[in-house]
């Protein structure tokens, strides 16, 4: 799939979309639940921020949160006279799960889990999103 199969003009106005989508209760409150059992008394640092909407709410239940975002702006885009909104993308690229061990480690951490969803379902080869979780030992 290219990345201009993925990041167009509908899917920036689904992007930041409160309440809904990503957004939606149902889907953020598990996710801030999940992190927020996680953390117990500790801190959490979340990379690749984004919009902040994990972030925000998991500050919200009193974690200290420490936030890292790889790249500041993945997406411009311009309006023309018509009101027609051209895109201007910037690069990206998957990190495999291995990648994430290594750096993690290379960092002082240590691989706690690996779940395919904020319910913990098991993580497969097929699985289409992830939840690693790190903690320095």
């Amino acid at each position: 799939m290219q990345q201009e199969n993925i990041w167009d003009a509908a899917a920036a106005q689904r992007y930041d979309t409160p309440g809904t989508g990503m957004f939606a209760p149902e889907i953020l409150g598990p996710a801030v639940d999940r992190l927020a059992e996680l953390a117990g008394d500790g801190a959490a640092l979340e990379f690749a921020i984004g919009t902040g909407r994990v972030a925000v709410p998991f500050a919200g239940r009193g974690v200290p949160v420490t936030v890292v975002e790889f790249q500041v702006v993945s997406h411009h885009f311009r309006f023309d006279a018509t009101d027609q909104a051209q895109v201007f993308r910037s690069p990206h690229r998957y990190i495999w799960p291995a990648e994430l061990d290594l750096m993690a480690q290379l960092a002082g951490f240590r691989l706690e889990s690996r779940h395919a969803d904020w319910s913990g379902a098991e993580f497969t080869a097929e699985s289409r999103s992830h939840v690693f979780v790190y903690r320095i030992p």
